[in-house]
């Protein structure tokens, strides 16, 4: 084993590292009948299913799930608020007293709400109300907002929404437009509304109850379990044999993740209780629903916390010479349990022991009082500034050594499973693991001719820069996140803000523009704050804690939405700097926001810069959306549909074309240039967000568009250049026979207009459904020549939500 990092003393600038292998998010696939391979006929899909994925798909809502992200982030600045103020972090049994004292207000508002919803249902049974008098309830129902933050007034009313779309959907499945089983179609309103009530209880109480930092994993499976349920067990798929790999560690789960798998665990209960044949499974559905939200939190965070500290302390103690071993064997089988991933079974002892020998050599040049002085020095000069010299000196470089054992350790769920076999290959691994991270977290600390001989050894080689904790919070187990020791000036350009992308793809121009009123029609100077996330200090916590940043420093929406991430590209083309670029790949980090360990972000610091909000005739104030497509592929009702949203400035741009006299061919260029980059980002980093795929064969909701994985590139590729031929099509027709109505959408008081477009029975539709089944043999040429026979378009005003 060979490194520069054996030789160490000799101390001057950092060390870089080459992005680590992307790990694809994978979507869920539905525990529903399958559909085989019969000498290359499909057979049928299960009506239930149907049934289930046509009620998850109505009941979903986009808006729903930012108020519970809000709702959610808002507990998170009460519980720190509170515990950082007077000192309870140790007593968790008395904040979560006041916590729940706290969202009483709202949980009484609730629960009235809930109750008359019922009554009024039984109302409706009896014959006393009519399902009009019901459906009024949502418009005309006003909480007393009196003791109600502005958050919670906003959740409380996408419940009401929530509800509406319930009773919709009921009233669907009682007139057998879903054909959901006979018992539910005759079932009597009142007790449906008083079980969906119940699960929305259940679901809320144990937020509600807990707080955001104690909620059970359990959420993010729940849907997954829950459809599960829905077909005997003999039914269900049996996934394919796969080749044993190294397990690797989930991410933790952002405040976003946490919003959507409560909503999807929510609809997938509601559609249970609408497709139900007995009311045993209502029982048994509950019954689980019981079983799975009293699992107890999971405490992974706080045991590493105090193995971390402790790691820190013996490092201390260790005097010039000793050997650092026993400290790193006692602290990497906690790392891997916290993190949970697990080493093969075969030989697990024989790796652990390859693991700690080979760390153990790497840090022993930094370990000892002089040379452990020695680099604290070195941090100290780089920014790390502590209490006083003293404390910096004793603790800056351990800490920093410690930092980086960990971070090497957590690559290793990332080696391939053979490089677990081979001694010689997995010290190369974990030399160049080592290297990465010290590259991020130690100043220079080798001679520069090493440097010159191994670039890579350092992230910046134009800047002296390393990256350093932040404090946690007085309730944070784990470190706090990491800033960049420098703030660094240049400028964006038009170029470069347009070939910038930020999450889901969108340009960083149009964010600029939609968002905070710049648009980059020349440069502009900027100062650029970079920061990497650690567990629980997610966009939110960043945002909020960094109060000596101009535009941040608060717990609202409109400062953390302005966290991008640092992609390499971002990095190479806002500062030259593409080894500061987040190690997770492009694709990974555009998909969503994270809340896991080693996610980089920007901020960008603009003279000028303000969020952008708009004032609706009625209700608060909100932030202006940017331009962006969304896409639905709907193969129950054999239906795709698009909404193409155009920002305020575009929506009036467009308008001002159709204006004037024979510009609808202009005004067709602007809207489609919208159309095909939403379109390129739904295919590429916007699955998540921006695709909804409804199919017998995958779990609706917030993950239901990863499921266009299985569908081969080529296939989706010329899917997707149909759409934009189809879509253009249709677009200029509408633009020159019924332009009036975009123009009176655009000049509607409202922020932009969408534009929905929608196909029926699109060709070759039934090849991508039997494709997300699993069969491929009917794969043919000259896929998606033809033109859907049934098209439409309409224009509305302001942002349309499903």
């Amino acid at each position: 084993m060979e490194s520069p990092f054996l030789h160490f003393p000799n101390l001057e600038r950092e060390v870089n590292a080459e992005p680590l292998p992307v790990v694809k998010e994978t979507y869920t696939e539905s525990p529903f009948l399958n559909v085989n391979k019969l000498y290359g006929k499909p057979q049928g899909f299960d009506k239930k299913a149907e049934a289930y994925v046509t009620i998850m798909n109505e009941l979903h809502d986009d808006e729903f799930n930012e108020q519970m992200e809000d709702l959610l982030n808002e507990m998170k600045d009460f519980r720190e608020k509170y515990v950082s103020r007077d000192g309870y972090m140790n007593n968790e049994v008395y904040t979560r007293q006041l916590t729940q004292s706290y969202y009483q207000p709202m949980i009484r508002e609730m629960n009235s709400y809930f109750d008359k919803l019922v009554q009024y249902g039984h109302e409706v049974d009896n014959n006393l109300r009519t399902v009009t008098d019901l459906e009024t309830l949502f418009s005309d129902h006003e909480f007393n907002g009196t003791d109600l933050t502005d958050v919670q007034e906003q959740f409380l009313g996408g419940l009401k929404k929530a509800f509406k779309k319930v009773v919709g959907v009921a009233k669907k499945v009682g007139k057998g437009a879903i054909a959901a089983g006979k018992f539910v179609a005759k079932a009597a309103l009142g007790p449906i509304l008083s079980r969906i009530t119940g699960i929305f209880k259940k679901f809320l109480a144990g937020v509600l109850k807990d707080g955001i930092n104690l909620l059970p994993g359990k959420y993010r499976t729940l849907a997954q379990s829950l459809a599960g349920k829905l077909l005997p067990a003999s039914m269900r798929p049996q996934p394919a044999p796969v080749a044993p790999v190294a397990p690797v560690a989930p991410e933790p789960d952002s405040t976003r993740d946490i919003a959507e798998d409560i909503q999807d665990g929510m609809n997938a209960a509601t559609a249970q209780v609408l497709t139900a044949e007995n009311e045993m499974e209502w029982q048994l559905m509950e019954a689980e629903l019981d079983q799975s939200l009293d699992e107890a939190p999971e405490e992974n965070m706080e045991v590493l916390s105090a193995a971390r500290q402790r790691f820190v302390q013996q490092l201390n103690e260790l005097e010039d010479g000793d050997n650092p071993q026993p400290a790193v064997e006692q602290f990497a089988p906690i790392v891997t349990t916290a993190l949970k991933f697990a080493l093969p079974l075969i030989g697990r002892e024989r790796v652990k022991g390859w693991l700690t020998s080979l760390i153990s050599k790497l840090i022993t040049p930094f370990i000892g009082k002089d040379n452990s002085q020695m680099l604290s020095r070195l941090m100290v000069d780089k920014g790390f500034t502590m209490l006083n010299l003293e404390t910096a000196e004793r603790n800056a470089g351990t800490t920093a050594i410690a930092e980086v054992v960990e971070n090497t350790i957590r690559q290793v769920p990332e080696f391939p499973s053979y490089v677990l076999e081979d001694r010689q290959l997995f010290e190369r691994y974990i030399v160049q693991a080592f290297e990465r991270s010290a590259a991020a977290y130690l100043p220079d600390v080798l001679p520069e001719k090493a440097y010159d001989a191994q670039p890579e050894l350092r992230e910046s080689n134009e800047r002296s820069v390393v990256w350093k904790n932040e404090p946690p919070s007085a309730e944070e187990a784990a470190p706090g996140y990491k800033v960049l020791n420098e703030v660094i000036e240049t400028e964006i350009t038009p170029y470069i803000a347009n070939e910038i992308k930020t999450f889901g793809g969108i340009p960083l121009s149009v964010f600029l523009r939609d968002k905070l009123g710049i648009s980059v029609n020349s440069s502009i100077p900027v100062k650029v704050h970079l920061f990497e996330s650690s567990p629980r200090n997610d966009l939110f916590q960043i945002a909020k804690k960094a109060k000596r940043i101009r535009g941040l420093g608060n717990a609202s929406r409109s400062a953390w939405m302005q966290l991008h991430p640092l992609t390499s590209v971002a990095a190479g083309l806002l500062m030259r700097e593409p080894g500061l670029g987040c190690r997770r790949g492009k694709e990974n980090c555009l998909g969503k926001r994270k809340s896991a360990q080693g996610h980089r972000y920007y901020y960008l610091e603009i003279d000028g810069a303000r969020p952008q909000y708009f004032q609706p005739a009625k209700g608060r104030q909100v932030l202006r959306k940017h331009t962006s497509l969304k896409a639905r592929l709907n193969f129950v009702t054999n239906e795709i549909s698009m909404q193409l949203y155009l920002s305020e400035s575009d929506a009036q741009a467009v308008a001002a074309c159709l204006r004037k006299k024979n510009q609808s061919e202009a005004a067709h260029i602007m809207v489609m240039m919208a159309f095909k980059e939403g379109l390129k980002n739904i295919f590429s980093y916007g699955k998540f967000d921006y695709l909804k795929i409804v199919h017998q064969h995958v779990v609706p909701g917030n993950h239901s568009g990863m499921a266009i994985d299985k569908v081969p590139p080529v296939i989706t590729r010329s899917f997707s250049n149909a759409l934009t031929n189809w879509t253009g099509k249709a677009m200029i027709s509408f633009l020159r026979d019924h332009a009036d109505k975009l123009i009176q959408a655009a000049e509607d008081n409202s922020d932009g207009l969408s534009l929905r477009i929608s196909f029926s029975n699109p060709p070759d539709f039934d090849l991508m459904k039997e494709m997300l089944a699993g069969n491929y043999a009917a794969v043919k040429e000259d896929l998606f020549n033809e033109h859907p026979k049934e098209s439409s378009i309409h224009a509305s005003p302001g942002h349309q939500q499903d």
